[in-house]
């Protein structure tokens, strides 16, 4: 008698707490995503001793950059290091004209 009381209790927890788990882990996959769409990318750039936040402005003078110097288009934290130096000097040549 005493097992069949546990164990209807235990069926009785996972019921209740499953819809609760389930919604806490749909949740928690949402705020995910929202952090993922707004998350500001920073970059130091060490020769100029400033950061550079990544935006649409950044992105198009970059796309200008490797247009400039007949480059494949490859993301930006995809290049190396050296190529990441050589873009932030060409930037630094060549502001926004807004």
């Amino acid at each position: 008698m005493r097992v069949q009381k546990y164990l209807t209790s235990l069926i009785l927890i996972a019921a209740m707490a499953g819809p609760v788990a389930f919604a806490a882990s749909a949740q928690e996959g949402r705020r995910d995503n929202d952090d993922k769409d707004h998350k500001m990318h920073r970059y130091y750039d060490r020769k100029h001793r400033d950061y550079h936040e990544w935006n649409e402005r950044e992105s198009r003078a970059y796309v200008r950059w490797e247009t400039d110097q007949h480059r494949r288009h490859r993301e930006f934290h995809e290049r190396h290091n050296r190529e990441q130096v050589r873009y932030w000097t060409w930037r630094h040549t060549h502001p926004d004209n807004d």
